[in-house]
């Protein structure tokens, strides 16, 4: 999960998870004070699921049902 903030330094071990198919919850622009970090994210590559922070939680209750 990467949440609003400054820089863009949380992409690069994100990317090398979403490369191995990990489950990425990117913040959305919306909901984000400062979209850096998952903008940042997005733009190296990382793919991931853009949840509004309201939603984070459930997305996260629906991937523990999945397994």
């Amino acid at each position: 999960i990467i949440l609003t903030g400054r820089g863009d330094d949380g992409y690069i071990c994100l990317k090398e998870m979403s490369d191995n198919n990990a489950r990425i919850i990117i913040q959305s622009e919306e909901s984000s004070f400062c979209f850096g970090m998952p903008g940042g994210a997005i733009k190296n590559g990382v793919n991931g699921k853009n949840v509004d922070l309201k939603d984070i939680v459930s997305e996260i209750v629906k991937y523990s049902e999945e397994d």
